[in-house]
């Protein structure tokens, strides 16, 4: 790594081209199909490519309704609500809002685990965070109804909370289910799936 010290910073910057050109993705497919299918598409490309990767590596799939049963709620959780309600919501706004919504997820993770789960401390830092960080997505998100005065604007915006309040719970799935050792996969597929 030290020989190459422009590695990770180009990784960085790729990363982040792929996952925030997404919102972009999504706005363009969204106009040809309506929601549901691209994301029917979007998730079995996604299968697919897991298919491949257990292929090639050799790892096993889980074998049993108990191993197969959380992977598939975490599935439904944290990807098929996640992707539906974002490609949704992105019919009503554009995807410069959905991207800036997307900071959301952090903050409703905070409430999620401080204030029902009980299980973070909740500090004044964090509550200063936590107003400053949804003060600043409300600010950029107005824009979207300023721009367009469309009452469907706020619909979409609904929709994206919606999609923040999900992805939070399924950290949390995520983690109790690692924790109880109910993903019963073989540790690489295990880690794949705990992974953010």
């Amino acid at each position: 790594m030290a020989k190459r010290p422009w590695l990770v910073p180009a990784a960085f910057i790729l990363l982040g081209l792929i996952w925030g050109s997404s919102f972009l993705w999504i706005k363009i497919g969204v106009r040809e199909m309506d929601p549901a299918t691209l994301v029917a598409y979007r998730i079995s490309l996604g299968a697919l490519a897991m298919l491949v990767y257990v292929r090639i590596t050799g790892e096993k799939l889980p074998r049993t309704v108990r191993e197969w049963a959380p992977m598939a709620a975490l599935g439904m959780i944290a990807t098929a609500l996640p992707f539906f309600l974002i490609t949704w919501g992105e019919q009503y706004i554009d995807s410069g809002t959905a991207a800036v919504l997307n900071s959301l997820t952090p903050i409703f993770s905070l409430i999620l685990a401080g204030v029902i789960l009980r299980t973070e401390s909740v500090t004044l830092v964090r509550i200063i965070g936590l107003v400053t960080g949804f003060a600043g997505a409300a600010l950029l998100a107005s824009r979207e109804f300023a721009l367009r005065g469309d009452p469907f604007a706020l619909l979409g915006v609904v929709k994206q909370l919606m999609w923040r309040r999900s992805r939070a719970a399924s950290a949390f799935l995520r983690l109790a289910s690692a924790a109880r050792g109910l993903l019963g996969a073989s540790i690489p597929i295990r880690r794949i799936l705990t992974a953010k």
